[in-house]
């Protein structure tokens, strides 16, 4: 990338060729990476029209896996498009410190499960995609929980997943600590915590689990955490997944925690009375306050290149027990019944 006048100039000539798998990113997806980056770093409030493109170039070779040939499969190409965006963002870095932005997640964890339907007893198919952290800027935290930069995914409610599917929602929250550390404190990750309540074909993934491409920090602050998926069977056995299929049986479950965004600056200059503030709402614990912002915490030595090795320790589920003998009981009654309770038939439970 170079910007020579009033021109930036992208070219991604040298990029891979195309892959059989789905993370090939169209031309048209990959011009949209390259538009929202220039056009978040220049001008983010200015109108959106076909203007803001003329003094942007783009150099797409053919075949690649920025501009795959027909059929390439392009079903994944959002996390080929976030990458580049995120790229962008950190060339700009450089270039110009004044709108500098942290690494943001990118990493678009996961859920995709096919069952029956807990009432009717359908085919049922349910996805739920997690946000994480945006990165800190050089005048405001990250924003907490969004889908980043091209995305604009939103979390299922909990009461659609468990009436609708058979999914359980167990605990949804922000992860204390997530956020990369600096003046600026990046945005926190979620925790989602899935039970599946019957047979399953599931398919879970997420990018950026390994710490080296976590959401890096900028300007001396801190990088975010890396996303981490755990996939805890009945039996108490546990595997760390990062891309799978698998069948999953009742009592099941599927932890996710996505990625914290990066901090912006050195995390010995944040106002004590934002950290007192991230204290009293619990976005940051005391060890953690101590460690990054007391004496000695805030010397800066991470740059935006540098990577987390910090990654969230679970928590203990709360209410998070496998289902007991009277609601497995419950479940096959309603299977037996076409998918209703034994309340719900005409004539039980009438007065």
């Amino acid at each position: 990338m170079a910007v020579v006048g009033d021109e930036v100039a992208v070219d991604f000539s040298g990029t891979d060729p195309q892959m059989r798998g789905g993370m090939n990113a169209p031309r048209a997806a990959t011009m949209s990476a390259v538009l929202f980056a220039v056009k978040a770093i220049f001008d983010p409030d200015g109108a959106q029209n076909g203007g803001c493109a003329r003094p942007i170039r783009i150099t797409l070779p053919e075949g690649s896996l920025v501009n795959p040939r027909y059929p390439a499969a392009v079903s994944l190409r959002h996390l080929t498009a976030q990458r580049i965006t995120d790229t962008l963002v950190a060339a700009f870095a450089d270039l110009y410190p004044e709108t500098a932005v942290a690494g943001s997640f990118v990493g678009f964890s996961s859920m995709a499960a096919e069952g029956r339907h807990p009432r009717t007893g359908m085919p049922t198919v349910i996805q739920d995609d997690l946000g994480g952290g945006l990165g800190a800027s050089a005048d405001t935290d990250g924003l907490d929980a969004v889908d980043t930069y091209l995305g604009n995914v939103g979390i299922l409610p909990a009461e659609i997943c468990e009436t609708q599917y058979p999914v359980r929602i167990l605990r949804t929250e922000l992860v204390a600590d997530s956020a990369g550390r600096g003046r600026w404190r990046g945005g926190l990750a979620i925790h989602r915590a899935y039970e599946f309540t019957d047979t399953c074909d599931l398919v879970a993934y997420s990018e950026q689990t390994d710490p080296r491409y976590a959401p890096w920090g900028t300007h001396g602050g801190h990088a975010g955490t890396p996303a981490r998926l755990v996939l805890h069977r009945r039996d108490g056995s546990e595997e760390r997944i990062t891309k799978t299929r698998v069948t999953v049986e009742r009592g099941d479950r599927l932890l996710v925690w996505t990625g914290g965004g990066g901090g912006h600056g050195d995390p010995g200059e944040r106002d004590p009375k934002a950290i007192e503030r991230d204290l009293r709402e619990g976005k940051m614990s005391a060890a953690a306050a101590a460690a990054h912002h007391g004496p000695g915490g805030g010397s800066g030595e991470r740059d935006q290149h540098e990577r987390s090795s910090h990654e969230p320790d679970p928590q203990p589920l709360v209410g998070s027990e496998p289902l007991t003998e009277e609601e497995e009981a419950g479940t096959d009654r309603r299977r037996r019944a076409g998918g209703r309770s034994e309340a719900d038939q005409p004539g039980v439970g009438d007065p």
